[in-house]
């Protein structure tokens, strides 16, 4: 009771009780057994294993995401290749139906020039005509035919020579 009438002794004794447990805190923290420390310990693993868990399960869709877009540039790419595989065996198809066209009329026109009696003018003259079939006839060009415009020509056939050939094309069209 002698602490009652001396307010100065009293708080000395709660400084020394303080710096005791302030010492004993500060000795748990640096033995990890502080209660404050371990509670707040555990919080924040806590915490990271959430985190941990929330990154693997992004990391998981991203990747997931990222095989699904790859797969569909695969199979746009495959799509676009077929596409283009296909637009190049028909244009290689019309080509090639054309110079069939065009070596079997060469060949009906050789046939007709036998007959003639001035066979090599008449092979220059069938080679001018062959050259100018072209500007009757579509040009291929990518995927579009273009009609050429006609243009005059001036052969060394008569005009009744012009007009048989063309009859005899005709009838090869057909």
């Amino acid at each position: 009771m002698e602490n009652q009438g001396n307010p100065g002794r009293e708080s000395l004794d709660d400084y020394k009780a303080k710096k005791e447990k302030l010492i004993k805190e500060l000795e748990q923290l640096e033995t990890g057994t502080h209660a404050v420390y371990i509670q707040r310990e555990q919080q924040l693993r806590k915490e990271l294993n959430e985190t941990l868990v929330e990154l693997k399960n992004h990391t998981t869709e991203q990747l997931m995401a990222v095989q699904r877009d790859y797969k569909k540039e695969i199979l746009a790419a495959t799509n676009d290749f077929e596409r283009q595989a296909y637009a190049l065996q028909q244009k290689m198809i019309f080509d090639l139906e054309h110079q069939k066209k065009l070596i079997f009329r060469e060949y009906q026109l050789s046939r007709i020039c036998q007959h003639d009696q001035h066979q090599e003018e008449a092979t220059n003259n069938h080679r001018e005509l062959r050259s100018n079939l072209r500007l009757f006839y579509p040009a291929h060009q990518g995927n579009a035919i273009v009609n050429r415009q006609m243009a005059k020509v001036t052969t060394l056939l008569s005009k009744a020579e012009i007009e048989e050939d063309l009859r005899l094309i005709g009838q090869m069209d057909q």
